[in-house]
């Protein structure tokens, strides 16, 4: 799971199996400005078919303080 500026400035990158959580903050700890955020995550599922066990899936999302 990674998450972007609006300039494709990679934010954060969490890797972790199962659910993702992002707190808001930078990989510095710091919390982001408001504004637009795009993201992108690679979800491997466990299937007997190896051609569909993996999905990306993107979005944006707009965090307000």
């Amino acid at each position: 799971f990674s998450v972007f500026n609006i300039w494709g400035q990679k934010i954060v990158s969490i890797q972790n199996e199962g659910s993702v959580l992002w707190d808001g903050n930078d990989s510095f700890g710091k919390p982001v400005p408001s504004g637009v955020y795009y993201f992108n995550a690679d979800i491997i599922f466990d299937t007997r078919d190896s051609s569909k066990n993996f999905k990306q899936i993107k979005g944006w999302m707009h965090i307000v303080h």
